[in-house]
């Protein structure tokens, strides 16, 4: 199958929202969504710290 990885640091997960996204990457996207034969999904994956391991009792 065809798989594309992205890969960035972010302090948090958060909303893209569309008045952020450039104009370019909407009129791709709106051109790509048709050549969509399956359904897709998303795996998210977030790196443990030292500080998120405190934060969540587990250190």
């Amino acid at each position: 199958p065809n798989v594309v990885y992205a890969e960035w640091t972010q302090e948090s997960i958060e909303p893209n929202w569309p008045s952020k996204v450039p104009e370019a990457v909407r009129t791709l996207n709106a051109q790509m969504f048709p050549m969509l034969t399956e359904p897709w999904s998303i795996e998210f994956f977030e790196l443990v710290t030292p500080q998120k391991l405190e934060e969540r009792n587990l250190s």
